[in-house]
């Protein structure tokens, strides 16, 4: 569980991890489940991470690992790169 504050708004996420090689990199999932008042739809916020041990990761692998995050219906377009360079 991931407890999540953005613009001062608390939320709780259930978070688990998708896939792993256990040495480079691994894929977290994260999920919040919504109720819409107004119109009675129940809903879910999602989101995900893409972590790595190392500052650089294959393409091949950040392609397929991009690929395991929009199975989860993330789209492709909100999949954003960060680099560290600490």
């Amino acid at each position: 569980m991931v407890l999540i504050i953005h613009n001062f708004v608390t939320a709780v996420f259930k978070q688990s991890i998708v896939a792993t090689d256990y040495d480079t990199h691994a894929v977290s999932i994260l999920c919040n489940p919504t109720f819409n008042s107004e119109t009675k739809e129940f809903g879910r916020d999602m989101m995900a991470y893409i972590y790595s041990r190392g500052k650089t990761m294959s393409e091949e692998t950040l392609k397929t690992l991009k690929s395991i995050v929009m199975s989860y219906d993330i789209e492709y377009d909100s999949i954003k790169t960060v680099v560290h360079d600490c």
